[in-house]
């Protein structure tokens, strides 16, 4: 209803209306067509049929000491507000990330930008960042610059200095180059950045030098050695991918470049010095309430250490929040990161629309129904039929077909030992060993033969003989966590030379479909073709770092899809694969270990255990 004045004649009208009514509709339906362009304009939500709009917020700003005020009045409330949530939403997963950030390099707008002066806003919240470096573009400068720029002081790590005196503005990354070249005579350290904050990225598409910038920013020389980059991803992909691809005739694969998200994501990427990548969304879109969009967001981290902050619990996540910065974000908490840990439904639907992936999301697409499941009452355990010292073993009552599960209603109760849980445990048996003066070394890798050289009996011992001789480590969720199997199956014993009949029935699934060179090959290596010095993993995986399929299923991959990869007959042993059970760091001890038990040289970690009294 439109209220107007009240006017005798309006009050004898019985439909309410004027003579001017329509001139008053019109101009107010002109006025909302208005401020919905407006906001579209402002916040990059007007796209065009083949691309999107990167966000881009309004460059006339005038600033103050404490915040950023937009001149145009009409926009400032939806400006500030966007901007906060969406800066959050690009900082703070990366910074909390890092365990430590102390230099800070944000690329993609200048002195001028709000969005620049947001971001810059909450990274000086974290106590720990001494320098902040802006850059304008990605671009090399047009002209050499012949002198060398000088900020002294600036990366020189020195103390109690302004917020003006710890960030400083570039045009090009050559500047910074200079500077950075003269850093580490002048302070006789490294001063290479330990965050990267990309904003405004497709912008940056149009650089023909994207590939090598990047792989050059990624180096050493830029980012430290665990150095952490962060950008914005646009418009999360819709569910119903075959629509939005409609106009993508050319776009046959996931290494897609005529899609700007999978064309931006390969440049980040393509032979880059990271190591994992996270694709995370929020749905703090861009523009006002009615049009917001959820937004996609990318952590690339060149260490696999940022797995053990980026997979941290809630609570964790809020102490290093409170510890770590002066005043806490306002749309960001513990139980917001741990939504990010993991892609939207609608990332593996658009990787599950390629026809090279077909497969592969065939097999991770949970349980399958068609695939018979042998249930825990068809297991019994009794001694290993291998020898006296081996131990118990696992042995089948009924015949079970190559390709079927094993006990999936028991294998998805997970026995989980987290990076931090495994680290306080290590802890508090160190506190006790300086407590009673103990010597002895801790070494989860021959933790029994720590055992036999200790004084006392401590009963954290008990959980951490089940976690050493039951278990296996694990860095899927960064070094390292444990994992044991919740069922029988982890009295399952190794099968020296390639006797193991147990594990990923994708092995099967393969070689049934006539896969010859399955990517799961390396799976089967035996502990005699493993190279100690060399750990094997899978190296397409490696390869192809972003797989949204992959990171999606974590725990189900940890836990299931297990089964028999040949057939069994009644009554026979199960033997499963040792050789990928102690992660990278103790790849070498175990390989080792395991040579030497499958020889008859020394007997299994449970084993020692149960001969000692505890």
């Amino acid at each position: 209803m439109i209220f107007i004045n009240s006017t005798s004649s309006a009050k004898s009208n019985p439909r309410f209306f004027t003579n001017s009514s329509p001139s008053l509709i019109l101009i107010a339906f002109l006025s909302i067509v208005a401020s919905y362009l407006l906001g579209c304009i402002v916040h990059g939500d007007l796209k065009s049929s083949h691309k999107f709009a990167p966000i881009a917020p309004p460059r006339h700003v005038t600033k103050s000491s404490s915040n950023v005020i937009i001149r145009h009045e009409a926009i400032s409330s939806v400006v500030a507000g966007y901007s906060n949530a969406h800066v959050e939403n690009i900082v703070h997963p990366a910074m909390l990330a890092h365990p430590n950030p102390r230099n800070v390099l944000i690329i993609g707008g200048s002195q001028d930008d709000a969005q620049v002066q947001v971001t810059v806003k909450e990274v000086l919240k974290y106590k720990a960042v001494e320098d902040v470096a802006v850059v304008a573009a990605l671009q090399a400068a047009t002209a050499r610059i012949e002198e060398p720029i000088r900020h002294e002081g600036f990366l020189c790590h020195i103390y109690n200095r302004t917020r003006e005196e710890r960030v400083k503005y570039f045009d090009y990354l050559e500047g910074l180059h200079h500077l950075s070249l003269e850093t580490r005579i002048l302070c006789e350290q490294k001063s290479s950045f330990d965050v990267v904050i990309l904003l405004n990225p497709f912008s940056q598409l149009s650089n023909v030098q994207l590939d090598t910038t990047i792989q050059n920013l990624s180096e050493d020389f830029y980012m430290s050695k665990n150095g952490i980059f962060a950008t914005h991803l646009g418009p999360s992909p819709h569910l119903r991918r075959k629509k939005k691809m409609k106009f993508q005739e050319q776009c046959h694969s996931f290494k897609c470049s005529s899609h700007l998200q999978l064309q931006l994501i390969g440049h980040l990427t393509t032979k880059t010095k990271f190591t994992n990548i996270h694709v995370y969304e929020d749905t703090n879109g861009s523009g006002a309430q009615s049009i917001r969009t959820p937004q996609s967001f990318l952590v690339l981290c060149k260490d696999i250490d940022c797995k053990k902050n980026w997979y941290a619990g809630e609570n964790y996540i809020n102490y290093q929040i409170r510890k770590r910065l002066s005043s806490p974000p306002l749309y960001v908490d513990g139980a917001t990161l741990n939504r990010y840990t993991r892609p939207h439904k609608a990332w593996e639907n658009l990787f599950c629309s390629f026809p090279e992936n077909k497969r592969e999301c065939s097999y991770l697409n949970g349980f399958d129904p068609s695939v018979p499941n042998v249930p825990r009452e068809a297991f019994e355990v009794k001694p290993s039929s291998i020898g006296k010292n081996v131990g118990r073993g696992l042995f089948t009552k009924v015949d079970i077909v190559e390709g079927s599960y094993f006990m999936q209603e028991v294998a998805v109760h997970q026995v989980i030992f987290s990076v931090q849980s495994v680290a306080v445990i290590l802890k508090t048996k160190q506190l006790l060993l300086e407590l009673y003066n103990e010597t002895a070394f801790l070494d989860l890798q021959d933790y029994a033969a720590h055992l036999t050289h200790q004084k006392n009996k401590y009963e954290i011992d008990s959980l951490l003989t089940y976690m050493d001789g039951y278990g296996y480590d694990d860095i899927t969720f960064g070094p390292t966590g444990n994992f044991v199997d919740s069922g029988m199956n982890t009295f399952m014993n190794h099968g020296c030379n390639k006797t193991f009949n147990f594990g990923s029935i994708f092995l099967v699934f393969d070689r049934k479909a006539g896969i010859t060179n399955s990517k799961l090959e390396y799976l089967l290596l035996s502990e005699e073709e493993a190279d100690p010095n060399k750990p094997q993993i899978d190296e397409e995986r490696n390869e192809i770092l972003f797989n949204p399929l992959s990171d999606r299923h974590l725990d189900h991959q940890l836990s299931s899809y297990e089964g028999a990869i040949f057939n069994v007959v009644k009554g026979q042993e199960l033997f499963s694969n040792y050789v990928h059970y102690n992660g990278i760091d103790g790849w070498a001890s175990g390989i080792q270990d395991l040579r030497a038990e499958c020889r008859g040289e020394k007997v299994g970690t449970v084993v020692k255990v149960e001969g000692i009294d505890l």
